[in-house]
């Protein structure tokens, strides 16, 4: 079995200090039993009491540690006050022999480090030393180690040697003393050459001061060695009588000693636990383990008290803990024990948190303290009932259980509906459960019959509530709801009876002979059918179509006299404009004739910025389509017609900027020019060049170099020797040398012909020598931009590199992109600035871009991720530059210039760092990096004094209030961005 030697340590947390156990691993039975009833801690100042004492193999062993009020929290149980008993002195020291142990455990003294030695049995003989000078506090033996025995401390010197005495264990900030007879550590009360001490019966520490000796009921004094004092002593520069005998105390009633209250029985025992002071009405707490008065929070016999922090009086009822160091109001019953859960106090109903005992408010789901509800609680923490108005909903509670009511609720004869959440609904409610929406006025009560909601009339059972829909007869009258349940008037198509009624102001179904919309209208006079109208009808605003027996007509149907195709709609019989889905296909008709159109439709004025195809059936189109001999390619989502270059199936096309697909591609451009520059070459030489990206027994190496190839064509990589190897190196692990670069551009109006011219310019322009072609690769790049097609032809040779990469360092030319006037300021600069002109180092203008931001490999293209690190370290972006040159203005007066970085691309404002990118999209390193600032012309000299031809400013901060009142009139600059 492991035994532990336990160290502890003292830190704070928060408001709290709190004991940390340190343990050591040692082997065999712990040095006593210690018993630690009830344990329980809070997160306060607070101390955890009991009544028992620390018990050892000896029964005589007293308890005797001292207790700070605000470090402690271990409980225990806690008995009456006892009776006054005799004072004795015993020796209670323990020798802890027979206990089992198979090995032992060493703690070298000084050192802080543990040595393990081991026991082979129970019976080892123990060589001692005997020290027979007098004894002192204290002794600090070198190189002592701990050993741990038979469930017994030992010590021993360097020499092994086992010591007694008097020890100090530096490491553990103690003292303690091993017995002579046995060289055991001994604990409780000790007698030694005369003198009683008392060790601590756990660790068996030397104690001082004032201890309770919890067996005898008395108090008694230890100097600072740990001798027990007797008579008339001196604590603390108070002088108090102690029992010349027994060294107790006297005492009769409370009195306070060195500073804490005690209590003595009128036999001069002290008393500990609860005890009444009838002369104060007050119930005090006496610690078991100091006999000392507790005061604020403790943990008593696992319940929770608390005694007033001056006075020590036990409280109860309401008690808010804030001054205790909580935020939490609590409970404390007439015994003083603090309550949790639901608890009913002077007939109304509160809760305490199961734990902590935390007055609750607001909303509790009370089904962990054993009731499936939801109540709510007050500011006061008491129990609501009824209607309750909370932040900025109603709800409803039980008037008796006070439990929060949900979903339909009869109250007073009166339908509401609760939410989910408890919250009284108003307005259109859907009840899924009777498949019915109903509404709820603004008090939350179902309302019946007519009712104006959300802009429409609409009708609700007078006994279900149900909002209605469809054809209703009501009161003798037809009527006509929508989808919505809004009630309709004027022309409607019923489109389960195929017919065409109207409805009055009213929503009457009207019947017979009507003036209708400027027209003689005869309707049905059973069923209200239009009877009379034929052909095309404007009725109301919309057109409508009646064959020759008077029946309205939906769907497609063409108007043979207007040379149109037009749709009305099945559910209204009215005309159809606009995009239109019919049977899951988009049809596009005028959006004044409502005719159905067919071909290439610009959906611009439809709302959607794109071009779409429709056949001749009117159906837009999706995928390739060929078209008057052209291929096209139309969104498979949305139809909107491809131009320029798109990913299909993973090849990619180009398109011109009227959709038609070019005669080649990019791919097959790029593979041809490869192949035929390939044959050339051979043709020439007689070398055999590898151009075939799909080779697959050079490594990969041409497809590589097509890759690259592209990457040059596209801008994305230098057009340098230096730059593709050391890009064929990093990325595909080829090293070698660039033999030649090659690039131009072609039409796009015929691809074959400008397959041919790259070849023949090529060819042209061939000067590498035949020795360096063998075992070279060819590689092949292309883009297309509008109507040009941009080639790159790529030669290189595997073997060493030839160049050395260089690096580069960029640098940064202020610009000016826009020239503006302060406000207030009327007058014009003498040779001003201009848009376009270059800021020279006395504009002020600085920035603090390091070098090495600015350095790279020669040539290579600034990526957009160190273009905005670049621009991160540029001045004028938050604030306005203060230009340090001053001005004259034509009226004479001195001016100057603020400069902001410039937020505009071709007029438009995009953002100060958009437009920084598109200004420098194309950089690369050793070249100029552009930064365009505009400059506002403000009044006054600078604020910040320069060397020469400057005047001197003042910053608003430091301007009075007249001053900064003209500058704003003048225009001279705050700090704003004019």
């Amino acid at each position: 079995m492991e035994d532990r030697k336990i160290h502890y340590k003292m830190y704070k947390a928060g408001k709290h200090w709190l004991f940390a156990a340190i343990a050591v691993a040692t082997l065999g039975i712990g040095v006593g039993e210690v018993r630690a009833d009830n344990i329980s801690g809070t997160a306060s100042d607070s101390t955890v009491l009991s009544d028992k004492t620390v018990s050892t193999e000896n029964n005589s062993n007293a308890e005797s540690t001292v207790i700070k009020n605000n470090s402690t929290a271990v409980s225990t149980e806690v008995g009456e006050s006892t009776s006054a008993v005799e004072t004795k002195q015993e020796d209670s020291s323990s020798t802890k022999e027979n206990v089992d142990s198979s090995s032992v455990n060493k703690n070298k003294i000084d050192d802080s480090k543990e040595k393990v030695s081991s026991s082979s049995s129970q019976k080892e003989q123990v060589t001692p030393t005997v020290d027979n000078t007098e004894k002192t506090i204290g002794v600090v033996t070198p190189g002592a180690t701990q050993e741990h025995k038979n469930g017994n401390w030992y010590l021993k010197d360097s020499n092994g040697k086992y010591v007694s005495g008097f020890q100090e264990i530096t490491d553990q900030n103690k003292t303690v003393y091993y017995n002579p007879e046995n060289y055991q550590m001994v604990y409780g009360q000790k007698n030694i050459d005369g003198h009683w001490y008392l060790f601590d019966n756990v660790t068996g520490a030397l104690k001082t001061g004032i201890q309770y000796i919890n067996d005898q009921k008395k108090l008694v004094y230890y100097d600072n060695k740990g001798q027990m004092q007797y008579g008339s002593i001196n604590v603390n520069g108070k002088k108090y009588d102690t029992d010349k005998v027994t060294g107790a105390f006297l005492g009769n009633g409370q009195k306070n000693i060195d500073g804490k209250w005690y209590l003595f029985d009128n036999k001069g025992n002290v008393l500990t636990g609860f005890q009444t002071i009838a002369n104060q009405n007050k119930v005090v707490y006496y610690n078991p383990q100091t006999a000392q008065m507790v005061y604020g929070q403790q943990n008593i016999n696992g319940h929770w008290y608390l005694f007033d922090k001056v006075t020590g009086a036990r409280l109860s009822g309401f008690q808010n803990l804030k001054a205790y160091g909580e935020n939490k109001v609590v409970y404390y019953a007439s015994n003083g024990q603090m309550q949790y859960g639901q608890q009913n106090v002077n007939g109304k109903w509160y809760l305490f948190d199961k734990v902590t005992g935390a007055m609750k408010t607001g909303f509790q789901d009370l089904k962990s303290y054993g009731q499936a509800k939801t109540v709510y609680y007050a500011s006061n923490g008491q129990m609501q009932y009824g209607w309750q108005v909370i932040g900025k909903n109603v709800y409803y509670f039980n008037p008796v259980t006070g439990a929060m009511v949900k979903g339909q609720q009869n109250i007073n004869n009166k339908w509401y509906n609760f939410g989910t959440d408890g919250a009284r609904l108003v307005g259109l409610q859907k009840i899924p459960s009777q498949n019915k929406t109903v509404y709820y006025n603004n008090y939350g009560q179902m309302q019946y019959g007519w009712q104006w909601v959300n802009n429409a009339t609409r009708y609700f059972d007078k006994v279900t509530g149900a909002m209605q829909y469809g054809q209703q007869n009501i009161n003798g009258h037809w009527y006509l709801f929508d989808n919505t349940g809004a009630m309709q008037r004027g022309f409607q198509y019923i489109s389960s009876q195929n017919k065409l009624v109207y409805y009055n102001k009213d929503g009457w179904m009207l019947y017979g002979n009507q003036n209708l919309s400027g027209k003689n209208v005869t309707l049905d006079k059973v069923t209200g059918e239009v009877k009379n109208l034929r052909g095309q009808q404007n009725l109301d605003g919309s057109w409508y179509l009646f064959n020759n027996n008077g029946k309205v007509l939906t769907g497609f149907q063409n108007i043979k006299d207007q040379n149109k195709t037009v749709y009305y709609s099945p559910q209204t019989a009215k005309m159809q404009y606009g995009q239109q889905n019919v049977n899951g296909k988009w049809y596009l008709f005028d959006k004044v004739t409502g005719a159905m159109k067919t071909g290439f439709q610009d959906l611009t004025p439809y709302g959607q910025k794109k071009i779409v195809y429709y056949n001749n059936q009117g159906q837009m189109q999706y995928g390739w389509q060929n078209i008057n001999n052209n291929k096209y390619y139309f969104d498979d989502f949305d139809g909107s017609m491809y131009t320029g270059a798109h990913m299909i199936n993973q090849v990619e096309y180009t398109f011109d900027n009227q959709g038609r697909l070019l005669s080649m591609n990019v791919q097959q451009y790029r593979e041809l020019v490869a192949q035929d520059i390939a044959t050339n070459i051979k043709a020439k030489t007689g070398i055999t060049v590898d151009s075939d990206w799909n080779n697959q027994n050079d490594n990969y190496l041409a497809f590589t170099l097509h890759d690259v190839a592209q990457l040059v064509a596209k801008g994305q990589l230098s057009a340098t020797n230096e730059a593709i190897q050391t890009n064929m190196k990093n990325n595909g692990l080829f090293e070698g040398k660039t033999l030649s670069i090659w690039m131009n551009y072609y039409n796009t109006s015929d691809m074959f012909k400008a397959e041919y011219d790259a070849v023949n310019d090529y060819m042209k322009d061939f000067a590498v020598k035949n020795s360096d072609l063998k075992d070279s690769v060819l590689g092949v790049g292309s883009t297309i931009d509008g109507n040009t097609v941009k080639v790159a032809v790529v030669l290189f040779k595997l073997g060493n590199t030839d160049v050395t990469e260089t690096q580069a360092t960029s640098k940064i030319v202020n610009k000016v992109s826009d020239v503006y006037s302060a406000p207030g300021v009327t007058s014009s600069a003498v040779a001003g600035l201009k848009s376009g002109d270059t800021l020279t180092e006395k504009s002020g203008v600085s920035n603090f871009v390091t070098t090495e931001t600015l350095t790279g490999k020669k040539g290579e293209k600034i990526s957009q991720n160190d273009l905005k690190m670049i621009f991160n370290n540029l001045a004028g972006n938050t604030q306005g530059i203060e230009g340090q040159e001053v001005i004259k203005g034509q009226d004479g007066n001195n001016y100057h210039y603020v400069y902001w970085l410039n937020d505009k691309v071709n007029g438009n404002n995009v953002g100060k760092q958009e437009a920084f990118l598109e200004a420098n999209k194309n950089a690369v390193y050793g070249g100029n990096i552009i930064v365009n600032y505009s400059a506002t012309l403000t009044w006054g000299n600078p604020v910040k004094e320069n060397t020469s031809n400057v005047g001197t400013g003042k910053p608003t901060s430091q301007m009075t209030a007249d001053e900064i009142t003209l500058a704003y009139k003048t225009g001279t600059d705050t700090g704003l961005r004019y």
